[in-house]
C-alpha cells in the first residue's frame, strides 16, 4: 500500500462541498459572482501560466486569502448588529445599556484586518507587478501614477483608489497631517475600552417606540463603522484585483453594500448643541462601574 500521491503526470484537483461559500454570505448576489471569478482566475493563470506568471498568482492568492479573512470579521460583525436588534427592548419610559465585550474585540479584529488586506494588495500591485517598493495604500497612488501613460490598468485603478481612500482615512489609514486613525490608536497606543464614548444604549419612549444606540468608539460607531468600511473594502479589492488579474469588469460601489444592514443609530451624530432637543441619557463603563451623562439630541433622532 502506498500513500504516495506525488507521482508525475497525475492530475488532481479539488472537492467541493455543498454549503461551502468563501464570502461566509458577506457578498451581495453580482459581488459573490465577481470574487468567484477572482479565484477562478488565479487558478487558471497559476495552472496554465509560466513560471513568472505563477510566482505572480501566488501572490494573488495570498490577498484572496486577505480578503476572505476580512469576510469572517465582517460576518462577526453583522451577526452581533443582529444580536443587538434582538436585544429585548426595555419597559417604556426606560433605557438599558450594556457593552458587548466580544463584539468589541471583533470590531478591532475588523480593522486590523482591513489594514491587512489593503496593504496585502498595494504590496502585490506596487512591487509584485510593478517592481516598486510600496506596502501602504495610502501611497499607492503616487506609485501608479508613474504608469498611467503606458498601462491603463494604472488609470482604471487609480480612480477606484480615490473613491474609497476617503472612507479609509481616519478609520484604517492615517491622515496625510499626521492625525492618527482608529486603527492606529488600538494597534499602539490604548484599546477600544479606554476610547468608548458611549455603550449600546436602548431607549424605550412613552410612545412605544425604540430607538437602538450603537456603541461608539471615539466618536466612531462600532456597527456603523463596520458596515460602511465592509462596503468599501468589498469595492476596493474586488476592482483592484479584478484590473490586474485582467477580468473585464468594475464592480459599482452601490453592488458592493453587504448583505447585512446597520440599522442602529450614531448618538454624537444627532447630538444639539442649542439643548433644545429631547434629553437622552447615555452609559460610559469605567474600571468601577459606569458614567451615566446626558446630552440634548436634535427631535430627528425619534424619526
Amino acid at each position: 500500500m502506498s500513500f504516495d500521491f506525488n507521482k508525475k503526470g497525475q492530475t488532481y484537483g479539488f472537492e467541493a462541498h455543498a454549503g461551502d461559500k468563501s464570502d461566509f454570505g458577506v457578498l451581495r448576489e453580482k459581488a459573490f459572482c465577481h470574487f468567484s471569478e477572482l479565484q477562478s482566475m488565479i487558478s487558471s493563470k497559476h495552472q496554465h501560466g509560466d513560471e513568472k506568471i505563477q510566482k505572480l498568482m501566488v501572490g494573488a492568492q495570498g490577498c484572496y486569502e486577505r480578503f476572505e479573512a476580512f469576510l469572517v470579521q465582517s460576518q462577526r460583525l453583522a451577526n452581533h448588529s443582529i444580536s443587538v436588534l434582538k436585544q429585548k427592548a426595555p419597559e417604556p419610559g426606560s433605557m438599558v445599556a450594556f457593552r458587548d465585550t466580544l463584539a468589541v474585540y471583533d470590531f478591532e479584529a475588523l480593522l486590523f484586518n482591513s489594514r491587512a488586506l489593503l496593504d496585502r494588495i498595494s504590496f502585490f500591485i506596487a512591487k509584485q507587478i510593478y517592481n516598486q517598493d510600496c506596502d501602504k495604500p495610502n501611497k499607492l497612488k503616487n506609485v501608479l501614477e508613474n504608469f498611467i501613460q503606458k498601462d491603463s490598468k494604472a488609470r482604471q485603478a487609480i480612480e477606484i483608489i480615490d473613491e474609497a481612500m476617503p472612507v479609509f482615512i481616519g478609520l484604517v489609514i492615517d491622515s496625510e497631517n499626521g492625525q492618527k486613525s482608529l486603527r492606529s490608536h488600538l494597534i499602539h497606543k490604548s484599546t477600544s475600552g479606554e476610547n468608548t464614548t458611549c455603550a449600546f444604549t436602548i431607549h424605550s419612549a412613552p410612545n412605544d417606540q425604540v430607538i437602538r444606540f450603537d456603541h461608539e468608539i471615539n466618536g466612531f460607531p462600532l456597527i456603523g463603522s463596520a458596515w460602511l468600511i465592509s462596503k468599501y473594502i468589498i469595492y476596493f479589492s474586488i476592482n483592484l484585483l479584478g484590473i490586474y488579474l485582467e477580468i473585464d469588469f468594475v464592480l459599482p460601489i452601490d453592488e458592493c453594500t453587504p448583505r447585512w444592514d446597520n440599522n442602529l443609530k450614531c448618538f454624537s451624530r444627532f447630538i444639539d448643541e442649542t439643548n433644545i432637543g429631547p434629553p437622552f441619557s447615555m452609559i460610559k463603563m469605567n474600571p468601577s462601574g459606569v458614567n451615566i451623562f446626558k446630552r440634548h439630541l436634535r427631535p430627528e433622532v425619534l424619526k
